[in-house]
């Protein structure tokens, strides 16, 4: 009743949508930024959430608001969406995320899987996602920090420690665009682009089946690709930075 008298002016003011620049939920540990015509959201947490993925420090990526590294969501809800058997469904699983495979071990579901040493600035979030996996996948600690530039530029560093390598670890990117990886430490997605250190990291595009799924259909179409970058030996420890560019 309060605002009555102001319904005038508020009907006058052109309607803007709230592109705030900058996000950040402490409780759920999600960080958005916006920059440019980029839009990057980061998730910490755990992986006992209500309609949970195990997706403890993902992110994902938006062009001009079309979806580039992405989560591919969740199918059409099933029996098995909501059973004993519900991460058995590849949507729900971290290789299917943008995260790392150690040890070729995926994230564990279950509240005490969870992000550690959680920090946030403006457009930076860094955590710790090694409790995020099951012991047997050796990780003393895997140090993911998601910096976004002001130029259109994200800037990703993993800083890592095992207590066993057994299978160099990988990093898994899920795209809506088709990869074109013919130049080495480019792989371009449209007109942006996922930057590496070829002498670090191996690339391959792993098929996916076409999307069958009706409701996956109709938000990616047929098909979605899995990008996955493997570090070149086994060392324990490693350091490994990498970027993606937006372009013009």
């Amino acid at each position: 009743l309060f605002l009555l008298r102001d319904v005038a002016g508020l009907l006058a003011e052109p309607a803007r949508e709230p592109l705030l620049a900058d996000v950040w939920l402490p409780d759920l540990q999600i960080m958005t930024a916006r920059r440019r015509g980029l839009y990057v959201a980061m998730k910490g947490g755990t992986n006992g959430e209500s309609h949970n993925h195990n997706d403890v420090g993902s992110f994902v990526v938006y062009c001009d608001n079309r979806p580039v590294i992405v989560d591919p969501g969740v199918g059409s809800y099933t029996a098995k969406t909501f059973g004993r058997d519900r991460y058995d469904i590849w949507t729900m699983q971290s290789q299917y995320h943008n995260l790392p495979v150690i040890n070729g071990m995926g994230q564990r579901d279950g509240a005490g899987y969870a992000a550690s040493a959680v920090r946030y600035s403006k457009g930076r979030m860094r955590l710790d996602i090694a409790g995020a996996y099951p012991a047997e996948a050796g990780v003393r600690r895997w140090i993911r920090e998601v910096r976004v530039g002001g130029s259109g530029i994200v800037d990703i560093t993993e800083d890592y420690e095992l207590t066993v390598c057994g299978v160099p670890p990988c990093l898994v990117v899920m795209a809506a665009v088709c990869p074109d990886m013919s130049v080495p430490g480019r792989i371009s997605l449209g007109s942006h682009a996922v930057l590496y250190n070829p002498a670090q990291l191996s690339v391959s595009i792993e098929p996916m089946e076409p999307l069958l799924d009706d409701k996956l259909r109709g938000v990616w179409g047929d098909d979605l690709y899995r990008i996955v970058m493997t570090v070149k030996g086994k060392d324990k420890r490693g350091k490994i930075r990498w970027r993606f560019s937006l372009g013009r």
